[in-house]
């Protein structure tokens, strides 16, 4: 297990920043939370890995959706069309 998280953030211009951060609680699969970056007592999502967040992995966006790297698979977040 490693302390922290890795946070990455990502806006839609100058406006609705939203901050990232993958964690990897001990005994546990890698965890995906959202905050406004705005208000960081705002938690917008929270959302489990089904592996293990591979080290020093930092959530890439892109397109509208969140990239996670796990130690066996790439975890791809985002809105279901």
């Amino acid at each position: 297990n490693f302390p922290g998280a890795m946070m990455a953030v990502s806006a839609n211009g100058t406006s609705n920043a939203i901050l990232w951060c993958a964690e990897r609680p001990a005994g546990g699969p890698g965890v995906l939370h959202a905050y406004d970056a705005a208000d960081l007592t705002k938690q917008l999502y929270s959302g489990a890995l089904t592996d293990a967040l591979a080290k020093f992995t930092i959530p890439t966006v892109a397109n509208g959706k969140v990239y996670v790297g796990a130690l066996s698979r790439l975890a791809v977040f985002g809105l279901v069309p």
